[in-house]
């Protein structure tokens, strides 16, 4: 059983396929339910399940995990894709902006994460796979909180790594550069950043399916840095 936050669209909706692929039964996780259904509709097997919801709420976080393990019995796979990039600089990012990006980037994966250790830890193997970005190492101006939440989840995912490993329980954290989705777009025109500079959704999917796979054992609780293509010479 997978549950991937952020399902909706981009890397979420990317790798909700790739494990729905692999033969998971997945829990789609998102706030809106129309956008999940869609997701849904195009999945391969049977017995995946939507699950609308806000993540940055710790209550709603909790009813998800308890759904889950009350309905399917375990939680083999975790993948925290849900995230929001405001850009502001440091006199614009306001103490609610800054909480709100922290609650759903940092917040939100380490909640899951907590509410679902139990399961994972009993069950002697569970993999779980943090969303992160290249801003956590190299960030852009105007990433101050952006940058912040994600560095963060990157140490999270280290420590989570480190308890977890004795149990079973492998955590990974992906920094993947510009990835073509949504977010990227609300941010940055394709004139300022084409699409020959930037990375598909799939190409990140197929990195958490490498971790999934215990391809990637060696790079358990480090930044995996996934970087965008280069611009062409001039």
């Amino acid at each position: 059983m997978a549950i991937v936050t952020g399902a909706s669209s981009g890397i979420g909706r990317a790798c909700a396929v790739r494990l729905a692929e692999a033969g998971h039964r997945v829990v789609l996780v998102s706030r809106r339910r129309e956008s999940l259904d869609a997701v849904l509709a195009t999945l391969p097997g049977g017995g995946h399940v939507v699950h609308p919801c806000d993540v940055a709420d710790p209550i709603a976080a909790r009813r998800l995990i308890d759904r889950v393990i009350a309905e399917l019995g375990r939680v083999d796979v975790l993948v925290n894709s849900a995230g929001v990039a405001p850009v502001r600089s440091v006199g614009e990012s306001t103490p609610d902006l800054t909480r709100s990006v922290l609650a759903l980037n940092t917040e939100a994966p380490a909640n899951l994460l907590h509410f679902a250790w139990p399961i994972m830890t009993r069950q002697g193997r569970a993999v779980v796979v943090n969303i992160s970005s290249l801003a956590s190492i190299d960030p852009f101006d105007g990433f101050f909180a952006y940058a912040a939440s994600k560095a963060a989840l990157n140490l999270l995912t280290l420590v989570a790594d480190r308890e977890g490993s004795p149990h079973g329980v492998r955590c990974y954290a992906i920094c993947p550069g510009a990835v073509e989705t949504p977010m990227l777009r609300a941010i940055v025109s394709s004139d300022a950043l084409p699409t020959s500079q930037t990375l598909p959704p799939d190409a990140i999917a197929e990195v958490v399916m490498q971790c999934v796979r215990g391809e990637r054992l060696a790079e358990a609780g480090r930044p995996i840095v996934v970087a965008s293509p280069s611009p062409p010479p001039e």
